[in-house]
């Protein structure tokens, strides 16, 4: 069957530059507790880590889709948001208090600001206030499987817009991998700290454990390998 994708939150039909909310309910499963949150982003180990192909990809096919010259993946830490994968700018991080993911991190709907000079919230960011500045925004929170958002997938542009029913759907799909690529990268890192120190005891995986049946669903063929080319999950 296939997956039902995220809505955009409503937005008041007279109010077209309003910066879009969480539909109601929309945030059922956000974890609110903000040190916990914070403390999850550690345990992924993402923070300040170089560029990986499997996040550029994302964000790469990001831009092409909505037609947007910037995407994102922004991580959101205490007092910034940092960049793992960057389209269209050369900042690797900025202020959180200046962030328009910060937002976008307290609901589990894609967050829509058509035209940020017109939203009471941004129109004075600096970001925004700038000739060429900000105009449009769109991000995509990516919730871990405890239901903390630790960032988004975002595509900025710099004129007002919108995105159409087809690509906020190719959006959901490009978060859920990005929220997946997550997951095995942090799953990753502790099956090869086991493989090193089969007798200490680490942390329970990202997301409590690597999902077979997760995995068995990867196309066309996943295999999990550790240093030294030893396997261990192949999901064929």
């Amino acid at each position: 069957a296939r997956r039902r994708r995220r809505p955009l939150a409503p937005v008041d039909p007279d109010i077209h530059d309003r910066t879009m909310t969480e539909r109601p309910g929309g945030s059922a499963g956000v974890n609110r507790d903000e040190p916990g949150r914070l403390a999850a982003l550690r345990r992924y180990r993402i923070l300040d880590t170089d560029p990986e192909r499997a996040f550029d990809d994302l964000t790469a096919l990001a831009s092409h889709i909505c037609g947007t010259p910037i995407a994102l993946i922004s991580l959101i830490d205490a007092d910034r948001q940092w960049f793992k994968s960057r389209v269209g700018i050369t900042l690797a991080e900025t202020s959180r208090s200046l962030s328009f993911c910060t937002h976008a991190i307290q609901q589990r709907d894609l967050y829509v600001v058509p035209d940020a000079r017109r939203n009471a919230t941004f129109r004075d960011n600096p970001f925004v206030a700038a000739e060429d500045g900000i105009r449009f925004y769109a991000g995509a929170p990516l919730i871990t499987p405890q239901g903390y958002a630790l960032g988004t997938l975002c595509v900025v542009d710099k004129v007002p817009r919108t995105l159409t029913p087809e690509q906020v759907e190719a959006l959901d799909a490009l978060r859920r991998q990005a929220e997946a690529q997550l997951e095995l990268r942090a799953n990753l890192i502790d099956l090869e700290a086991d493989r090193r120190h089969p007798h200490k005891r680490h942390r329970p995986l990202a997301s409590g454990r690597v999902s077979r049946g997760w995995i068995a669903a990867a196309a066309p063929v996943l295999m999990i390998a550790g240093i030294g080319a030893a396997f261990v999950l192949v999901n064929q």
